[in-house]
C-alpha cells in the first residue's frame, strides 16, 4: 500500500500532532472538539470556515444513524397514539387505580416492544457532542490565534 497513501496518512497524522503539540488545551471535551477543527483545517488546508463547516458535517453524518433512530422510534409513539388515548380516558375517572394504569400502560409499550424514552435519548446522546463543539468554537480564536 505506500505512495501516495502514505505520504497522505503521515501528512495527516502531522497535522494532528501539531493541532495537538501547537495549542495549549485540556482534557475538555470542548478541547477535544477544538483539536478536531484543528486537525482538519491543519490536515485539509481549508480555511478556518471551511473547516469548522467540513467538521459539523462529518460529526452530523457520524451521529446520523442516532437521528434516524430517534426518528423511528418517535414515528412508533405517535401510531400509538390512538391506543394511549383510550388506555388514558379509561383511567380518568377519579376513583381509577393508578397502579393497573401503570400496569396496562407498560404491558401497551411492552406490547408494541417500544419505549417512551427511546425517542428522546438519542438528542440527549447528540446534545454532548454539539455543546462541546460550541463552547469550543466559542474560544476558538484564543486558542489559535
Amino acid at each position: 500500500v505506500g505512495g501516495a497513501d502514505g505520504a497522505v496518512d503521515g501528512a495527516v497524522a502531522r497535522a494532528l500532532s501539531d493541532a495537538v503539540e501547537g495549542a495549549s488545551l485540556g482534557y475538555w471535551p470542548s478541547d477535544a472538539a477544538l483539536r478536531i477543527v484543528e486537525a482538519v483545517h491543519s490536515g485539509s488546508g481549508l480555511p478556518w470556515w471551511a473547516a469548522i463547516m467540513l467538521t459539523t458535517v462529518l460529526l452530523r453524518m457520524a451521529l446520523l444513524p442516532l437521528s434516524i433512530y430517534g426518528s423511528v422510534q418517535a414515528s412508533k409513539l405517535a401510531a400509538l397514539k390512538a391506543p394511549l388515548a383510550e388506555l388514558n380516558a379509561r383511567y380518568a375517572a377519579p376513583g381509577a387505580d393508578r397502579i393497573d394504569h401503570a400496569r396496562d400502560l407498560q404491558s401497551l409499550y411492552a406490547k408494541h416492544s417500544i419505549s417512551p424514552f427511546s425517542a428522546i435519548l438519542p438528542g440527549f446522546a447528540q446534545m454532548p457532542v454539539f455543546m462541546s463543539l460550541f463552547l469550543g468554537l466559542r474560544r476558538i480564536t484564543a486558542a489559535f490565534p
